[in-house]
C-alpha cells in the first residue's frame, strides 16, 4: 500500500528535512535517523531525550504542521 505524498517525509533522512542543525544533532545523536522513528514516541519520551527541550519539541509540532500531519503527535 503506498502511503500518502503527505507522509513521505517521514522515511527522508534527517538532513533532507531543513532541521536546524541543533535538532538535526540531537536527534541523530540519540541514534534516531528518521521522523518515522520520532513519531513513533510519545511527547514526554522526546522531552527525556538528552538535548531534547521546548524549542525542539516546537519545531517538530512545526514540521508535522507543514506536512498536515499534527494528527501523528502522541501526547
Amino acid at each position: 500500500m503506498d502511503r500518502p505524498a503527505q507522509y513521505k517525509f517521514l522515511d527522508k533522512p534527517l538532513d533532507e528535512l531543513h532541521l536546524s542543525p541543533e535538532l538535526n544533532e540531537v536527534l541523530t545523536s540519540n541514534g534516531i535517523n528518521s521522523m518515522r522513528e520520532v513519531v513513533a514516541m510519545e511527547t514526554y519520551q522526546l522531552l527525556q531525550l538528552p538535548g531534547f527541550g521546548y524549542r525542539m519539541l516546537y519545531e517538530f509540532i512545526a514540521l508535522l504542521k507543514q506536512h498536515n500531519a499534527v494528527h501523528l503527535l502522541k501526547e
